[in-house]
């Protein structure tokens, strides 16, 4: 199970909040909400043969992992139709990449 913080939990109740991509602290894995935008996707089915689980969001729902392509250049993505934002990327998965990521305030 991908778990995604409390983020989507403020963009589900704020839905006027026009974000695409949102960097997450507490998301595991890339995420993006079709297919359509990458590369050599691998669709799962209703069964879960490819054992992606689903996705457990900060307002308590679950929503399953449709299938996995790749992005570059960012690598493996988990596609989750029912992600309000474009997409998520996870900043663990990015430094595990090698980025060096700074927030500043």
């Amino acid at each position: 199970m991908v778990i995604v913080s409390e983020m989507y939990k403020v963009l589900k109740e704020h839905p006027s909040i026009n974000t695409q991509i949102i960097l997450d602290s507490g998301c595991l894995f890339h995420l993006i909400n079709t297919h359509e935008d990458i590369e050599n996707f691998i669709q799962n089915d209703d069964k879960d043969n490819l054992g992606l689980g689903s996705v457990h969001f900060g307002i308590g729902t679950l929503a399953s992992i449709t299938g996995y392509g790749n992005k570059t250049p960012l690598g493996r993505m988990l596609v989750v139709p029912q992600l309000i934002p474009h997409m998520i990327l996870s900043v663990g998965a990015l430094a595990s990449q090698g980025c060096k990521i700074e927030l500043k305030y």
